[in-house]
């Protein structure tokens, strides 16, 4: 088999896991109209990079739909639209099918009301494309419209996501591209000094026993924070940390807050 160089999703979502098997661990998702490459095949297996956050690990090859170099530049020289809306329907003409996409997919205008995929028309079944600024109220509103959506280690979409991903998908609607992991996120933007002095967006950041980071949320303000945590909730956060009502118990120990800038 011809390993292709580069590639574009055009599902809902590609499960990348950590080696090339089904029973290993799934770290990320590739999202519909992400565009990645491809640098070997093993068997079934295609190792991926997604050029959105250059995130390494491996997927089916038989989901690879291949790229040409004229495609890539010709879908780079369009318009980016990452959706910022839980769910999208979409028909894609070319393949003559209808599929429902999340937020943080990409579609790439060619004209007002459509768009392209692989260098053929997809017609959005809806004109309900929101305009999203970059500004931190884009980023808590993408986040409040994914409260609800069940945690899942690994996930970046509606259908199931982490917290480190929804901290991804909400500033990537918003314009701006976070690496993928929280270990990764904490060091991105300027330090906060404390919890009195954080602002709606900044990112807080929560320490194992260890002092590893090991989960990430957005606070909406210095006694709330959204997170990823069995399902997107609100809980409330306090120099300690998250205190979880339910439980009456405090869920994750605070070690840092990040301001990052749009």
């Amino acid at each position: 088999m011809n390993i292709p160089t580069n590639a574009i999703c055009t599902l809902p979502y590609i499960a990348v896991r950590k080696d090339p098997s089904e029973t290993s661990e799934m770290i990320s998702q590739l999202l519909f109209g992400e565009i990645y490459t491809v640098s070997d095949i093993q068997q079934k297996w295609a190792k991926v990079v997604n050029q959105t956050d250059n995130y390494t690990g491996w997927c089916d090859a038989k989901l690879i739909k291949a790229l040409s170099k004229e495609q890539v530049i010709e879908l780079q020289n369009m318009k980016k639209v990452v959706v910022g809306q839980k769910w999208l329907d979409i028909h894609i003409s070319c393949f003559d099918t209808s599929i429902t996409i999340s937020a943080g997919s990409i579609l790439y205008q060619k004209q007002p009301g459509q768009f392209s995929i692989n260098g053929e028309n997809c017609n959005v079944s809806t004109n309900v494309i929101e305009n999203y600024a970059n500004t931190i109220d884009t980023v808590i509103y993408t986040a409040k419209s994914l409260l609800n959506t069940p945690y899942l280690w690994g996930g970046r979409s509606a259908y199931g996501i982490d917290c480190s991903g929804l901290v991804q998908t909400c500033f990537r609607v918003a314009g701006k591209t976070l690496p993928r992991d929280a270990s990764q996120q904490i060091y991105e933007g300027n330090t906060v000094s404390s919890l009195q002095d954080a602002q709606k967006g900044d990112l807080a950041f929560f320490c194992n026993e260890k002092g590893s980071v090991c989960h990430v949320g957005i606070l909406l303000s210095n006694n709330q924070i959204i997170h990823a945590s069995g399902f997107v909730k609100i809980d409330s956060i306090d120099i300690q940390g998250i205190f979880d009502k339910n439980k009456d118990q405090y869920t994750h120990h605070l070690c840092a807050i990040k301001r990052v800038t749009l």
